[in-house]
């Protein structure tokens, strides 16, 4: 799975004019599990392809920079002082490292979130929190950093 989220308790403070596109759910993200297949997502450095319920990037070449191959989907609007929530459950072929960031889509890539984190073949589930602390940004985007590492196939477990 893999969803951005606004909390709860800030959700129901958001009023219907918010810069931010998100569902009724509170998801920010469009398709975030992956049922209409690659529908929203994009890949760079890497080959994607959607199978029994997991999303697959295929690393053949990963390159020497994390952002040599992505995983990410843009028009995502962050606001100021909202929390929100990130949670996703990955693994990988190999013992391996990446980043999960969001930021503003394009020059000077301003972070507003970014984690690095550890995966290997047994699949697991992260959960992290953020407080939107810089300017309300309507032009933000979420990605998996996944270059610099080892030839390997890296895996969002998208069913529950």
């Amino acid at each position: 799975m893999l969803r951005l989220e606004t909390v709860l308790q800030q959700k129901k403070e958001l009023s219907n004019n918010s810069q931010s596109k998100q569902s009724e759910s509170g998801e920010l993200l469009q398709n975030p599990q992956f049922k209409k297949g690659e529908e929203s997502w994009w890949v760079s450095g890497g080959q994607l392809a959607v199978k029994n319920g997991e999303a697959c990037v295929n690393i053949t070449q990963p390159g020497s920079n994390n952002w040599d191959v992505i995983l990410g989907q843009g028009g995502l609007g962050l606001e100021n002082g909202q929390s929100y929530q990130v949670n996703f459950t990955a693994r990988s072929s190999v013992e391996t490292k990446f980043k999960a960031l969001i930021q503003h889509d394009g020059a000077p890539y301003t972070g507003y979130f970014n984690e690095d984190i550890s995966v290997g073949p047994t699949a697991k589930t992260y959960s992290f929190n953020f407080t939107q602390k810089e300017p309300s940004d309507a032009k933000t985007g979420f990605q998996f950093q996944l270059g610099a590492q080892k030839k390997l196939i890296f895996v969002l477990v998208t069913s529950r």
